[in-house]
Order: structure tokens, then sequence, then C-alpha cells
């Protein structure tokens, strides 16, 4: 063999090598992406598929005579009265998704994620006839709907909570991880798991047609925010929610009623039913909407879980929560006597 062809078959060999490593290379790195965006992908759907549900709501309407409510605004009269239990208007074992408000658009909206997995910058707009009230992937928040009439015009506003009976039993308006008694370690087990910490409460009050249903007059929605100053990560104080609009906060501080953690323990001799609360005392104004006198008006009631709060990821599934939200009337200065005419 001449020189030349030994020099042209050292480098045909080496070409090989180079290729050949270079292709190796090219796979390593494709498998490396694959396992990257299976890593990724899995976090996200796990993300995603950890949907706490509210497993107990009630709604009370604790007024004086004058105000009642009713799941439809042309029910008939016998239908009227002062209280309404919230399975009457939804299923509340629907489970509840991260999603959060758009004020400026009037809407909720979920975070969309890329193909590795990833949250974006970008969100799906979600509307109450597809994404409440149902079941399966579309299922994101929960939206019932009561109606309020009045003769004498009013403010009605979340009522404060009060424990009863020692502290066995709590009135007003709170949310709490709800207890199940372990029989194995004679406790109770807090259901809540935490996700009392991201659930927020909405309140979106129309004026009605008292005849038609029709709307006359929409407000904007008022946020309920329980648990404001408790944390995941066990610190407390009260973090602000940004809106993805931009603002620091979801909504306006008119609209924003915030309310501080409301916890229970054992009782001092653990019994089964027994559970001592210690309930949240409301760090703001707590007014709803007001109702003028003849005025019908339709309420939304929204439950959902915060997708931009700081506790809302990392929850388990099946959390369960009891929520009791009560209202009370403010009739301002009536006092319900008059002057007696002196002449």
């Amino acid at each position: 063999m001449s020189w030349q062809g030994y020099i042209r078959m050292k480098k045909t060999g080496f070409n090989s090598d180079k290729n050949m490593r270079m292709r190796t290379l090219t796979y390593v790195f494709i498998l490396l992406g694959f396992v990257t965006m299976i890593v990724s992908t899995s976090f996200a759907w796990f993300s995603i598929s950890q949907n706490p549900r509210v497993s107990d709501m009630e709604i009370y309407v604790n007024a004086p005579p004058g105000v009642t409510i009713a799941t439809r605004f042309d029910a008939p009269e016998e239908e009227w009265g002062e209280h309404i239990e919230f399975s009457d208007l939804v299923d509340s074992r629907s489970p509840l998704k991260p999603v959060t408000w758009s004020d400026s658009e009037g809407v909720f909206k979920s975070i969309r994620y890329g193909l590795d997995g990833r949250q974006t910058n970008r969100f799906r707009t979600l509307s109450d006839a597809v994404n409440a009230n149902t079941t399966g992937d579309k299922q994101y928040y929960i939206c019932g709907t009561f109606f309020a009439r009045t003769g004498t015009s009013c403010t009605l506003s979340l009522t404060k909570p009060v424990t009863m009976s020692n502290g066995e039993l709590g009135s007003g308006t709170y949310v709490t991880g709800e207890p199940k008694w372990n029989e194995a370690y004679r406790r109770h087990d807090n259901l809540g798991k935490g996700a009392q910490y991201s659930i927020r409460i909405g309140f979106r009050v129309s004026s009605i047609d008292s005849a038609t249903g029709e709307i006359l007059d929409r407000n904007r929605l008022v946020i309920y925010e329980p648990n404001a100053d408790r944390h995941l990560d066990s610190s407390v104080s009260v973090v602000p929610t940004a809106s993805i609009d931009g603002g620091s906060e979801l909504v306006g501080a008119d609209r924003l009623i915030r309310q501080t953690t409301s916890t229970w323990t054992d009782a001092a001799s653990a019994k089964s039913g027994v559970t001592i609360k210690d309930l949240g005392d409301f760090i703001t104004d707590t007014k709803v909407f007001s109702l003028e006198a003849g005025q019908m008006a339709r309420v939304d009631m929204y439950v959902w879980m915060e997708g931009q709060d700081v506790d809302c990821y990392g929850i388990p599934e099946d959390a369960f929560l009891f929520a009791n939200v009560q209202f009370d009337t403010d009739y301002g200065q009536q006092s319900g006597l008059v002057d007696i005419p002196t002449a």
C-alpha cells in the first residue's frame, strides 16, 4: 500500500469515529430532552391533578323580617325563606382546579402549559356554562345562584363568626379544613390539608326584574378571602394575591373582604364528634351588597382555588373543606320608632 493510500485510510477511519461520536452525542441530547420533557410534564400533571374539592358548604341569611331568599326568582311564596343549603344550588362535590379572576375582563381564567409541561404566561378564558358545576377535565370551579328580596332598604354583609357551646359549635362566616375522626389514633385528622389557605368565595350581585328575571344592573365581583394570614410554610402574614391584569390585588380594596385564620383542635378529652373551634376575625369591611325596598337581586356565589395564591400548589388531592357563609343585615338608622305629634 502506498503512503497516500495509508493516509486516506487513516483519515476515513478518523472521520468515521468522529461521525460516530457526533451521532452518539446527538442521541444522548435527544434522550435527555425526552427525559426532561417527561419529568416536566409529570410535574405539571401532578400539579393540575391535585384538585381539592369542597365537601360541605352552607349558605345562611340570618336577617330580621324583611329579607328572604329563594333558589328561583319566580319561586312560589312558600319557597321564600331565610335559609338555603348550598347543596340545593350545586353539587358541592365538584372538584376545584386552580383558576384566577380577571377583574378587567370579568371572567375566570386558567393557566396554559407549554409542551414541556411548564407554566406559560398565557391564560385560557373559562365560563360558568362550560367550566362550573360539571365533572371531568372541563370542571374548574363551582357557582351557585340564589335570589334575594326585601320590603325595606338594607345592606347585607358577611356575619362575624362566633363560637358557641364552649367552642364546640360555630356560627357566622368562616372556612376550615373538615375534621374527620381517626379511630386508630383517637384524634381528628384535618382534611383541609392546606386547601383552606387558597380558597376564595366570590359574590356577584345583579339587580333584576322580579317579573322576568332580566338583569337590569350587574355589580362587580366581591371576593371573600378566609384564612388570609396563614400559609403552608407556617408563616403568618397577609400576602397580597397579585392579579394577572397587572394589579397588586385581584380586586379593589372596596371589594375585598379578608379574615384571619379559623382553626379547630381536639377537645381536651378527645371525642369522636367534638372539636374546639377558634374562629378568625374580619380585618376589612364585610359589606357585600345593598337592597332597595321592593328590589330583587340575583346573587351568583363562586367558590374556587385561587391559582395566583402562594399556597395554591402542593395541596394534596381530595382535600375537604367546611365553609359556613352567613349574611347579616343593617337597616341603618331605622329604629322602628316615630315621633308622636304634639299637636
